[in-house]
C-alpha cells in the first residue's frame, strides 16, 4: 500500500509524525478515510478516535477533538484542539 506523511498538531505541539498507510477520522460531516495518493482535500474535524495505520501495520488510535484536516499531494495533517494517542 502506498504510503503518506502524517503530522497531528496541537497548540502544544506535534503528537505523532510519520508515514502511514490509512488513516480514518471523523470530519465534521462523518468519517472519512485518506489514503496514499488521495486527492487535495480540506474539512473541519468532529469528535472522536483516529485510526492510523503505520507502514509496518501497526494500528494507532487517538481521541481527537475540533481542528481541521488538510491533504495535499503525499502530506496529510491534522491541527486539532485536541489530539491524545490512546496507550
Amino acid at each position: 500500500m502506498t504510503s503518506f506523511n502524517l503530522t497531528a498538531l496541537t497548540m502544544s505541539g506535534i503528537k505523532f509524525e510519520g508515514p502511514v498507510t490509512k488513516l480514518v477520522i471523523r470530519a465534521a460531516d462523518g468519517d472519512i478515510c485518506i489514503l496514499g495518493k488521495h486527492t487535495d482535500y480540506a474539512a473541519p474535524l468532529g469528535c472522536g478516535t483516529a485510526k492510523i495505520t503505520t507502514e509496518e501495520n501497526k494500528e494507532i488510535r487517538a481521541n481527537v477533538e475540533g481542528g481541521f484536516i488538510s491533504v495535499q499531494k503525499d502530506q496529510t495533517r491534522i491541527i486539532a484542539t485536541k489530539f491524545d494517542i490512546i496507550e
